[in-house]
């Protein structure tokens, strides 16, 4: 999956999104798609980077319940 960009101009000014696809086309596709419905969801304010390998992360969540005696 790749990130492809738009440009466009709002109030005077150029600005750009990022879509992420697997090709040009679909890109493109999505951004038909978010022109046609897409809706606010809300401000983001903070974003998390993690791993590829997740599992790492799940290891370390079941060890801490673990220690921490937390029962599923």
């Amino acid at each position: 999956m790749n990130e492809y960009t738009f440009s466009y101009r709002f109030n005077g000014k150029s600005w750009s999104l990022s879509i992420w696809a697997d090709n040009p086309e679909e890109a493109r596709a999505k951004f038909r798609a978010a022109r046609e419905n897409a809706h606010y969801d809300g401000e983001v304010v903070a974003k998390v980077y993690t791993f590829v390998n997740i599992s790492w992360v799940k290891k370390l969540y079941k060890r801490t319940k673990y220690l921490m005696g937390i029962k599923e």
